[in-house]
């Protein structure tokens, strides 16, 4: 891969957003030093195709809209817990 993470100073061979491999360290690095792969990272991590991953976001916003719209969605701003 030849990105280095900086504070171990050891090279991040496996892929950080896996189930196994997960590491939030690892994610930042990948993040800055290559979004590209790091978006494909992430897509490999879901085992999604670009448009599949379109679709599942698409339809978890959609989901979202309907409840919104349904008043069934409360936001607190300050220091709370969002509620459902």
């Amino acid at each position: 891969m030849g990105i280095t993470n900086p504070f171990s100073g050891k090279e991040i061979r496996d892929n950080p957003w896996a189930k196994k491999t997960f590491n939030l360290t690892a994610q930042a690095v990948v993040e800055k030093a290559d979004p590209d792969l790091a978006r494909k990272m992430k897509q490999a991590a879901l085992g999604l195709d670009a448009e599949e991953h379109r679709k599942a976001h698409s339809r978890s916003l959609a989901e979202f809209n309907q409840l919104d719209q349904a008043g069934k969605i409360q936001f607190i701003k300050s220091g709370g817990e969002v509620t459902m």
